[in-house]
């Protein structure tokens, strides 16, 4: 979406960035998160936004234990499942620079931070 605005006697032109938030949405399915690129371009996004963590960077050893905190063994289980390997989000990399939309991470931990650099993701949201 374009707008426009006056400010003195200039008017300028600003351009709407759409990033569509596709998180872990893909329950570590790669193909389900192709489609869910295809549906982010249909719909006009610019971007398409992952997240990427190691898990035992990101979250204790004993908190991940069995019996010690329920919630996080919930969740780090999720996690564990909808996980995406190195290998699957350097292909949606490389995919989505074959459909021309920029692809974002969010970087959880300084692994997964370096994995991105060598892949050449151009920028990240923290």
């Amino acid at each position: 979406m374009i707008k426009s605005y006056k400010k003195s006697k200039k008017t300028y032109l600003r351009k709407t960035f759409i990033i569509a938030e596709i998180g872990n949405n893909h329950n570590g399915s790669h193909s389900l998160a192709i489609e869910m690129i295809d549906k982010a371009i249909s719909a006009g996004a610019n971007c398409v936004k992952f997240q990427m963590r190691t898990l035992n960077e990101v979250y204790r050893k004993r908190s991940t234990a069995r019996g010690e905190d329920l919630g996080t063994e919930y969740v780090v289980d999720l996690l564990k499942r909808f996980e995406l390997s190195k290998s699957e989000h350097k292909k949606l990399f490389e995919y989505c620079n074959k459909k021309n939309i920029t692809y974002l991470c969010t970087p959880w931990d300084s692994t997964s931070l370096e994995f991105l650099e060598e892949i050449g993701v151009s920028a990240y949201k923290v």
